[in-house]
Parts: C-alpha cells; sequence; structure tokens
C-alpha cells in the first residue's frame, strides 16, 4: 500500500464510553489521506472491543495490541508503525473537529515549517463546550490566519499547552525522539525537545480539537502521591529549557515551573500530601534560584507562592451568630468550592471544629485562635463567595501589594438579587475606575473618595497589618473601613459581583439608634479631612440598609417617615448638590433632602 499523507496515534486505555466517539471524529475527517493506529494499551473494560467495532471495516485504521505499557509506550508504538511523512496524537477521550488534519496541513505545508499547533474546545462532563486558545495567559482565542510563534524566548515558548495532541508535525522533526515510559506528565519533556530542534511553530487560532474535561480516572485529576513525579519531570526539563538557546532561559523555566506547579496542586485535596507537594516546591524553586511567577498567567494562583514560602494566604472568619436556618449551609457550600483552598476557616460551629478540615482540606480553627493568614476577609451566615472569589481578591492584591481590596457584590441573593458595585458613587473617582478590569487595579484614596466606598465587611478583604477591628454592623463597618481606607492611602477595586450577601437589620433597628451612633463615630472615623455633610451620607447609607431589610410597602413608608423627622432632630442635612449613593431608595432621598447626580 501506498504510504499515506498524515499517521495520527490513538492510545487507547480503558475508555470504552468514549473510544467510539473518537474514532468516529477521525472517520469525519474533510482529509481522508490518513491512516490511523489505534494502540489497545492492555485495557482491561472492553476498550479493544468498541474500538473495532467503530472502526467497522475501515482500511485505514489498524487495531494494534498490547501488554500495558501506559500513554508514552502506546504513543512509542504508534510512532514506530507510522508510515506518514506527518504525525498527529489524538488521545482516545478527545476528538477532532471535522477539519482538524485539513486545516492543520494545508497551514503547515503553506508555511513550509515543522509543526502546527491550534486552539482547543475545553468539552466538560454535562455536554458543554468552552473554545480556547491552548496558550496559557490569554486563554480567549483570537479569530484570524495562521500566524508564525517566534521559539527564540523561552517565555514565549512556555505559553503553548505543551501536549501532544492539539498538534501536527512533519515526521521529521519528531526522527528518533520518542516520549519517556513510566513516568506521568509525559508531554512536557516531548514539546521542549522538540521546540529546541526548531525556531518557530505555526499556529492556528480556530479550535480544532475538543479536549475531554474532568473525567473520573485522568491523570490530570488525580489527588494521588504520583503528583511528586512532577518534580523529576521539573528537574529534567530545566535542562532542555537551558539548553535550548532560547532567551530568557531562567525566566521562561520560572513560568514553566509556577504552571505545573499550579496545575498539580489544583486536583490536590488531601491537606497532608498538599502541604508536602507545596513544601517540595518550595524547596524546588531555591535549589534552582527560581521565583514563583503567577501574574503572567491569571489563572495561576498566587496564594502558593506564598504558601511555598511558609506563609498561610488568607484568614476567613465566619461566627455562627444569628444565623438563620440554611445560611451556614450556603456559606460553607460557597467556601468548599473555592478554586483557591489555601485559607483557614475560623468559627465557632462545633461540628466543623470537630472535623479539623473542609471537604476541600482548607483547616478550621477556634474562632478565638489567632488568625494566622496574611489576609483577612470576615463573612457572615449566608454570604457566598463566587468560586473564584478568593483567587481574584490574593493575585490582585499580591500583583498590586496592596493592604486594602473592595470589590462589588449581588445584594440579596444570586436569583433575585441586585448588583451592588464597591464605589456607592463613582463621579469622585472620575474616568481611573472605568478602566479597571475585574482582575482589580489600584485607586488613590482622598477622604471624599473613602467616604464613597461600601463598607459591607464581606466585600472587603485587607492584609493583616491593616486589620483594626471587627465590624459590628452598618455604622461600625463604616467607621472601621475610614479608618483603613486613610491607613491604606489606595484600595485594590475589583469591579466584579464576587459574592451574594442577604440584605440584614442593622443592629440597633431604629433611625434613632442610628443618629446617635453616627454622631458617636466621630470619636472613631478620622473625620478632620472628611467634606462637610459627611455624617448625613452615612445616616443615608445606614437608613437604606434597614430600608432593605425591611418587608411590606407600608412598613418601609413608616421607616422612611421616621427617618426624615430623626435627620430634622439631628441635624443630618447633606450640603446642596452633594451626591448620595446612587442605589439609595427615591422615597429615602426625598424625605432626606438628598441629591443624586448620575
Amino acid at each position: 500500500m501506498d504510504a499515506p499523507g498524515i499517521s495520527v496515534i490513538v492510545p487507547v486505555y480503558n475508555v470504552a464510553a468514549h473510544v467510539g466517539a473518537c474514532i468516529d471524529s477521525l472517520r469525519a475527517q474533510s482529509l481522508t489521506d490518513f491512516e490511523a493506529l489505534v494502540i489497545d494499551d492492555g485495557s482491561t473494560d472492553g476498550s479493544g472491543e468498541v474500538a473495532l467495532e467503530a472502526i467497522a471495516g475501515d482500511p485505514r485504521f489498524r487495531l494494534i495490541r498490547q501488554a500495558n505499557r501506559g500513554l508514552s509506550g502506546a504513543r512509542n508504538t504508534g510512532l514506530e508503525a507510522a508510515r506518514g511523512e506527518f504525525i498527529a496524537f489524538l488521545d482516545s477521550d478527545d476528538q477532532f473537529a471535522p477539519g482538524f488534519l485539513a486545516q492543520m496541513y494545508a497551514a503547515l505545508v503553506a508555511d513550509g515549517g515543522d509543526w502546527v499547533a491550534c486552539a482547543i474546545t475545553l468539552c466538560f462532563p454535562d455536554g458543554t463546550g468552552r473554545p480556547h486558545s491552548a496558550l496559557h495567559g490569554s486563554p480567549d482565542p483570537q479569530p484570524g490566519p495562521a500566524r508564525r510563534v517566534l521559539f527564540d524566548d523561552a517565555t514565549a515558548i512556555a505559553r503553548h499547552f505543551p501536549s501532544a495532541w492539539n498538534k501536527l508535525y512533519r515526521r521529521s522533526l519528531i526522527g528518533a525522539l520518542r516520549f519517556r515510559e513510566g513516568t506521568w506528565f509525559e508531554d512536557h519533556e516531548f514539546f521542549w525537545a522538540l521546540a529546541a530542534r526548531t525556531r518557530h511553530m505555526l499556529y492556528l487560532p480556530e479550535p480544532l480539537y475538543r479536549h475531554t474535561r474532568a473525567r473520573p480516572g485522568q491523570i490530570t485529576g488525580a489527588d494521588d502521591d504520583r503528583v511528586f513525579e512532577q518534580f523529576a519531570v521539573l528537574e529534567r526539563l530545566a535542562g532542555l529549557v537551558r539548553a535550548s538557546g532560547a532567551a530568557r532561559a531562567d525566566e521562561g523555566f520560572a513560568r514553566l515551573a509556577s504552571r505545573l506547579i499550579h496545575e498539580r496542586a489544583g486536583v490536590l485535596r488531601q491537606p497532608g500530601r498538599r502541604a508536602r507537594f507545596l513544601q517540595q516546591a518550595g524547596a524546588f524553586f531555591d535549589e534552582h534560584a527560581i521565583t514563583f511567577a503567577p501574574f503572567w498567567d491569571e489563572d495561576i494562583s498566587a496564594a502558593l507562592g506564598l504558601v511555598m514560602r511558609g506563609t498561610l494566604p488568607l484568614s476567613i472568619s465566619l461566627p455562627t451568630q444569628a444565623a438563620t436556618p440554611g445560611a451556614m449551609a450556603e456559606t460553607l457550600a460557597a467556601l468548599e468550592a473555592q478554586h483557591m483552598p489555601d485559607f483557614e476557616l475560623l468559627t465557632d460551629e462545633p461540628s466543623l471544629l470537630a472535623h479539623g478540615h473542609l471537604a476541600n482540606g482548607a483547616r478550621v480553627q477556634p474562632l478565638s485562635a489567632p488568625a494566622q493568614g496574611l489576609y483577612r476577609v470576615a463573612l457572615r451566615p449566608g454570604d457566598q463567595p463566587v468560586a473564584g472569589c478568593f483567587k481574584v481578591w490574593l493575585n490582585g492584591m499580591e500583583r498590586l501589594e496592596a493592604a486594602l481590596g473592595l470589590s462589588g457584590f449581588e445584594q440579596g441573593r444570586w436569583e433575585g438579587g441586585f448588583f451592588q458595585p464597591a464605589l456607592q458613587t463613582p463621579e469622585p473617582f472620575g474616568d481611573e475606575a472605568a478602566s479597571i478590569t475585574p482582575s482589580g487595579g489600584m485607586l488613590a484614596l482622598t477622604p471624599e473618595r473613602a467616604l464613597r466606598l461600601h463598607p459591607e465587611p464581606a466585600a472587603r478583604i485587607l492584609r493583616r497589618d491593616l486589620v483594626d477591628r471587627p465590624g459590628g454592623g452598618v455604622l461600625a463597618a463604616q467607621a472601621e473601613l475610614l479608618v483603613q481606607a486613610q491607613a491604606a492611602g489606595a484600595v485594590a477595586y475589583f469591579p466584579f459581583p464576587a459574592l451574594a450577601v442577604p440584605s440584614r437589620a442593622w443592629p440597633g433597628g431604629t433611625p434613632l439608634a442610628l443618629a446617635l451612633a453616627v454622631r458617636a463615630a466621630r470619636n472613631t472615623a478620622p473625620v478632620a479631612d472628611l467634606p462637610r455633610g459627611w455624617e448625613a451620607v452615612i445616616f443615608a447609607r445606614g437608613m437604606q440598609a434597614m430600608l432593605q431589610a425591611t418587608d411590606g410597602r407600608v412598613a418601609k413608608l413608616w421607616v422612611v417617615a421616621r427617618a426624615a423627622l430623626v435627620a430634622r432632630l439631628f441635624g443630618l442635612r447633606p450640603l446642596s448638590g452633594q451626591p448620595v449613593d446612587r442605589l439609595t431608595s427615591p422615597h429615602l432621598r426625598r424625605a432626606l433632602g438628598l441629591t443624586r447626580r448620575d
């Protein structure tokens, strides 16, 4: 038989539920000049028979059976048997888009280079899919033609997924190179060895490869002691990267190592194993004189770098006082879903203290214990941080070297609530705030600006040197924030809804109690430089919180009427033209003589 243009190598091991669709995607290719080498690597679940049925006598397919040698051994068997001028790898739980071979082949022939990579679609168990560029640090594919990526800088090489499977190679580039057998994470060495052999790679921004994520049994999702094999791989990669001839080899290796440590740590939930892994990672970085490098890729958790240096990133306080039924369970579910589990939970909940850890490995300590975290967050039962909340906050605080951070939040529940910005009134911040992305940016604070920050304690993250005292309601939280803002001089601003916060009544319960507390705040808040009329702004803010926690139209109107009377008695009237918080009720604005500037 004439040699085919392309050899596609499909390693198969215990994927009976997926291999049929994988082979179907090959048979559906618009380019037909290929051979498919399906390597049944000692499957015990009938995968080989499923593959044979899917092949259905197609002469382009060969089923090769062998005793189990692992993914590397199966790929190596395919490389030995391949006859094509070009080589592609297709994992048996993944699929090619119909145009994968045609478009990759046409682009590579036109370019004249040695290999080409493409963007991918991440496919999840619920049937959904999400396109990804297959480039670390810029996940969204940017439409456009194929382009050359120069491999003269190690930091540029480190951006590319090192996976064998979203690429098409000239067989002459691979030559006698083979995958290392008997180890996990084999793609990395193969990729970097090839990168050292050529000065560029072609890249197609179209998602032509469909990659399965979160499949039970995937190596990349295993919370297993074999994760420590990553360090032997990194040791070999250090030599490959530094011998590649590419510029900025040490920085490129630091980025590569940081990314791989992040990926492995992302699946470790057993507390002892995770602690040992990150301790060994810290020793590895020290040994190679490199620094953990998270900020080139927003996906990497900067908290890992803190843990590697022996610092706990975050302490979260969660008292159970006045918890409504189900509220504690909602908050705990949100904490256990966090992408960054490197925190301690300080609580007085007996069942949690007895267990000692959350499901994601975060440790539980008594509420009375000294907080160990570099940063602090104060939650109450019912608060629900989104899964990425703590990672975004920690990454932003570390990148910006900030002491105080504020985020927007959903007031009420995720369904049926409304977005409450961190900036109560945007005017004092001008265009400066509008350009900040959800990953966070710094805003300088003047007294006027500090007054316009939302005081919600749960939407605030503090470095431990800025912690003053726990908040105790709308006013205490507001006074505390003014003190912290004055000390910090700037705030890391995160303009996204980081968590859902239920509406709660202000402790004290009456407009009179609030007015008295506002007067008392002069003794705790840094008032000297605040604009005249600041007491009225805070009074209105507390009254709005009371209004949101009050049910019934008549009851709300009664709150507004009492607020107007108390404001008149205490002289809590703002200066003409001073803007009020934008979400303040129109009824309350009229009753208190407030104006709103949009």
